[in-house]
């Protein structure tokens, strides 16, 4: 996987809009424009808990926003991510501000950070060992979330082809990469909601299309 590779695109205009993309990334979040290459290089441990700091800081954007008050920033920052009673989530799935395909994905993320980052001994994780450990119906969990999200505007060509890649293999094969995907498709949301509130609602995009060039390994 080459992270170069992936972007944000709408077919009516994919440099504007993958630039908008960009500009999320890096002026509104903060997060440096090569994030997704340095998460390559990462083990699965460090992948975690970055692609979650990455998922949080667009959440607690997309709640400030919301809220219309940057006074916020400091107590939204500190809630907890996933708590659907007290939590950043409740607020989110209270005042529909994401479909349910993105809060699914959200909270077993979510679960997942918690879990490693507060034993130390989860420090050697690794995908392979845990989607092994999980039994059917938690396999099913991860696997429903990806799809419902993958369903709402992913493509996945092969490099060089322009072959649609089955997704399903991808999922059940490339865990890192399928929540790559899915942090894209989340962002995206998050975006498109700013978008719509700082442009003219005719002028702006209604929906991004995330276009995957994907070469396996040799």
């Amino acid at each position: 996987m080459n992270p170069h590779d992936l972007r944000v695109v709408d077919d009516s205009d994919e440099r504007n809009h993958g630039t908008h993309f960009e500009d999320f990334m890096s002026e509104t979040l903060g997060v440096p424009s090569d994030f997704f290459l340095r998460l390559g290089e990462d083990d699965d441990w460090a992948f975690v808990i970055k692609s979650h700091a990455l998922l949080e800081a667009s959440l607690n954007h997309l709640l400030i926003k919301r809220f219309g008050d940057d006074r916020l920033k400091d107590l939204v920052s500190t809630m907890d991510t996933s708590d659907r009673r007290r939590g950043k989530l409740g607020f989110i799935v209270a005042m529909e501000l994401l479909p349910k395909a993105h809060t699914d994905f959200i909270s077993l993320l979510s679960a997942l950070r918690n879990k490693l980052v507060h034993h130390v001994t989860n420090l050697g994780f690794c995908f392979e060992a845990y989607f092994a450990k999980l039994d059917s119906n938690q396999r099913k969990n991860w696997s429903d979330s990806l799809t419902q999200l993958f369903n709402m505007g992913l493509t996945i060509e092969l490099e060089g082809t322009g072959k649609v890649v089955d997704r399903e293999q991808i999922i059940a094969h490339h865990p890192r990469l399928a929540i790559t995907l899915a942090l894209q498709i989340i962002m995206s949301t998050v975006l498109l909601a700013d978008l719509a509130r700082t442009h003219d609602p005719e002028s702006h995009p209604k929906q991004f299309a995330i276009r995957f060039s994907y070469k396996p390994r040799q």
